[in-house]
């Protein structure tokens, strides 16, 4: 492994991109010198620096020299994948355990908020937010099954500025909105683009008195259960028909959330929580009773049950023979001996360095060679052209 000079936080060219935190947090002690663009560049000032080609035998070895060295310069460092199981663990109790700041008293908001992770959440809001401030309604076409309004964006108008007048374009945006199945498209295509309602549609749906938030247009990798849970894929296939495979991951998620909350109440408490673990563990055993596991299937029957058909116990179909196709034995048509000697007559005999005679074969094809030739075999094998030759001794 390769490492070459790392970058610090305040660096121009910051290549390493992920800045941590270690066990101590010093001051930071170095220098900054000029580069040949005219910029600076930090460098910290310490004992042992790293050298680009320098090796390590292990990870862990690279990782504590840079420590080591991050720790004299005044700044730290850490593995990548930490970091980023770090931050995806924070960002994900985060949603799951803490209700952002609601601005409105919508309950359009209120179900974004449940639905939503607090990131994506606070673009939403805004959306809705500027529904009520910078969006009005100009005109609205109604037909037997849709609605089209169309409105005007006052956040979105710009200016043109010409060299005697000025002038204010308005930009104005068209929805559609069917009452049946509550569906909505904006000519905007925010949605499109970015998977997020715009803020033309939320005023749509609140004049057409639409309170809570169209669930269709959650779309899964925004939402704080993008996965479905592992147990969900297993077991869909033996779920009764009547459970879908949204309503039964819904229900896991619940009955998640209950037992870590209820864990989180009587940690406290070590009696307590001990007898809620005898609790589970005596669910546990009666589910089990309930619901047995299923027997450990061998290969076969994991085919059999994949594709739906098992293997017969009896075979009757075979695959052709004396076919001259590729992989087959025979490439062209049997020849007679009278063709064979006709064919061979002309062409000289030469020696065999293996037999020491003259015939029409080589070192290489001398019969002699081959295992479990016969000697009537061996006797009557100058007549063939030294072409490789298969015998059958089936019979």
């Amino acid at each position: 492994m390769l490492l070459g000079e790392p970058s610090t936080p305040k660096s121009n060219n910051n290549v390493q991109g992920t800045v941590i935190l270690d066990d101590q947090i010093v001051p930071q002690v170095g220098s900054y010198q000029p580069t040949p663009e005219g910029s600076k560049f930090w460098i910290p000032d310490a004992k042992n620096k790293p050298v680009e080609g320098t090796e390590f035998d292990t990870i862990d070895m690279a990782l504590k020299f840079y420590k080591d060295y991050a720790r004299e310069g005044g700044f730290e460092v850490r593995r990548g994948v930490d970091s980023q199981r770090f931050n995806y663990n924070k960002n994900t109790h985060n949603s799951n355990y803490t209700t952002p700041d609601l601005k409105t008293h919508l309950q359009v908001e209120k179900d974004a908020a449940k639905l939503y992770t607090n990131t994506l959440f606070y673009d939403v809001q805004d959306e809705i937010w500027a529904s009520l401030f910078h969006c009005c309604s100009l005109s609205v076409q109604e037909s037997e099954t849709f609605s089209t309004f169309v409105i005007r964006d006052t956040e979105a108008d710009y200016k043109i500025n010409g060299s005697k007048v000025k002038v204010t374009v308005n930009l104005k945006y068209e929805v559609k909105y069917t009452p049946s199945d509550c569906s909505v498209q904006c000519s905007c295509l925010r949605y499109e683009c970015f998977g997020l309602l715009c803020r033309h549609i939320f005023y749509v749906l609140r004049l057409s008195k639409v309170d809570h938030f169209p669930t269709q247009y959650l779309q899964s990798r925004w939402s704080k259960n993008p996965m479905i849970i592992k147990s969900v894929k297993n077991s869909k296939d033996g779920a009764n028909a009547s459970n879908s495979e949204c309503a039964l991951d819904s229900v896991l998620r619940e009955i998640y959330s209950s037992v870590e909350q209820s864990v989180n109440h009587l940690v406290g408490d070590f009696e307590k929580l001990q007898l809620y673990k005898d609790a589970q563990t005596t669910l546990k055993e009666k589910a089990k009773i309930d619901v047995p596991n299923p027997a450990k299937m061998n290969t076969n029957e994991v085919y059999a049950a994949t594709l739906g058909v098992t293997e017969p116990k009896k075979i009757d179909i075979f695959p052709p023979t004396d076919i001259n196709t590729k992989g087959n034995r025979l490439r062209t048509r049997r020849k007679s001996k009278s063709e064979i000697a006709m064919k061979i007559s002309d062409k000289p005999k030469r020696l065999c360095n293996t037999c020491g005679k003259y015939s029409h074969h080589d070192s290489r094809n001398c019969p002699t060679k081959k295992k479990g030739l016969r000697d009537d075999d061996v006797a009557d094998v100058d007549q063939y052209d030294g072409e490789d030759m298969d015998f059958d001794y089936s019979e």
